[in-house]
């Protein structure tokens, strides 16, 4: 009994489905002009928009506030005659004039993604309780097989939802990440950067 208790939390403790990923929106967002940066080329502005939260990714929103991930909306325009390319050794930034580390993609995103491994964990664990509920008797294994077979089956179907949505959190973040962003004379751009920090209150980019 107390084995089968011990299943059972387990199971409630994991989550019970996996979600689908909703695409990062920008171009309808407030941005100001609070970015000070040090290249009159260049025009920054952010949004104090939880992004992830805003898109309807309240799963992810909440694991980046537990990580202490901050990522911030942008708005960029390159006003030169020069292709500006974004690279971690090229800025840096400072939050309330403290600086704070600037996350990599691959980084921030193994954070944040889904665990399709919890599903197939959660599958077996929902069998194992089966097996221990039915005392070894055939007729009621058989019956206690019929009613978790949902919980089996959507483990599977589970782990599968959960990859394909961190597969399009990875194409998503890929796309607007700053990092390793080219931005063509002219051309003004929506981008993320992600920060190792609680909050942001006064950001600053100083351009190396």
């Amino acid at each position: 009994m107390r084995f089968l208790l011990i299943i059972i939390s387990i199971i409630c403790l994991l989550p019970s489905c996996a979600v689908k990923y909703r695409p990062i929106r920008m171009e309808h967002l407030s941005y100001l002009d609070t970015v000070i940066n040090n290249n009159k080329d260049l025009q920054i502005s952010t949004s104090t928009v939880d992004i992830f939260l805003e898109s309807g990714n309240k799963r992810i929103a909440k694991k980046a506030h537990k990580k202490k991930l901050v990522f911030v909306p942008m708005h960029v325009c390159n006003l030169g005659i020069d292709t500006f390319y974004f690279e971690n050794r090229s800025f840096e930034v400072f939050n309330d004039f403290e600086p704070v580390d600037i996350l990599e993609k691959d980084g921030f995103y193994k954070k944040i993604r889904q665990n399709p491994g919890l599903y197939l964990l959660e599958s077996g664990l929902a069998g194992s309780a089966a097996l221990i509920l039915s005392g070894g008797t055939f007729s009621i294994l058989v019956a206690w097989y019929n009613i978790y077979n949902i919980p089996f089956y959507s483990g599977f179907y589970n782990t599968y939802k959960a990859y394909k949505a961190n597969g399009a959190l990875y194409r998503n973040i890929s796309d607007l990440n700053i990092l390793d962003k080219k931005i063509a004379p002219n051309q003004t751009c929506y981008v993320i950067i992600c920060l190792k920090t609680a909050n942001y209150n006064n950001l600053m980019i100083r351009i190396k």
